[in-house]
């Protein structure tokens, strides 16, 4: 009878160890999809900001700095360097004409 219950004993024992080992193997599995599904389902998307040119004011500081004024309240955005220049030569490649000679 004691070597029976021993027998059980360490059954049980390593039943519940691989039930153990089953339960966390699932769980890290259903985690891992659940965590990729949520990443990819509710990602934050930019979302993109016109203004009109009536609205603003551009200025550029001392550092190439774009600064974009709002003319009602006076708010402002600041932008690095790089964004700064790229929009002002945009701005003034628009508005650039080439001199023509008077005779």
């Amino acid at each position: 009878m004691e070597n029976i219950k021993e027998k059980v004993k360490g059954v049980l024992k390593q039943l519940s160890f691989y039930t153990v080992i089953s339960i966390s193997f699932a769980a890290g599995i259903s985690i891992g999809y659940y965590y990729d599904y949520i990443k990819t389902t509710y990602s934050k998307r930019p979302q993109v900001v016109s203004i009109r040119k009536a609205e603003v004011k551009l200025a550029m500081d001392e550092n190439n700095n774009l600064l974009i004024i709002q003319k009602n309240d006076g708010t402002y955005v600041l932008y690095q360097d790089s964004i700064g220049v790229q929009i002002f030569n945009m701005y003034a490649k628009s508005i650039y004409k080439p001199a023509t000679p008077t005779n």
